[in-house]
């Protein structure tokens, strides 16, 4: 009934994990009618950092609350 092809691309693990971010949120942004992220440099950064800001951000408040410190928002 329909005819699609299928690319199937060999990278490492590390080229993966570095480009699903930026691949999820291109995504759910298209699906939102929102395109042009290519022409967004600053927007591609921050979502390509965004992982390790969140990871950061959650070890930092995670001492916090081990140590019983209020973490106010």
């Amino acid at each position: 009934m329909f005819e699609q092809d299928v690319l199937v691309v060999q990278c490492s693990s590390d080229f993966y994990h570095k480009t699903k971010v930026l691949a999820t949120a291109r995504m759910a942004l298209k699906q939102q009618g929102v395109a042009g992220i290519n022409q967004a440099p600053c927007l591609r950064a921050l979502l390509s950092k965004l992982p390790i800001i969140l990871r950061e951000q959650h070890t930092y408040e995670k001492v916090g609350v081990s140590h019983l410190v209020e973490v106010v928002v």
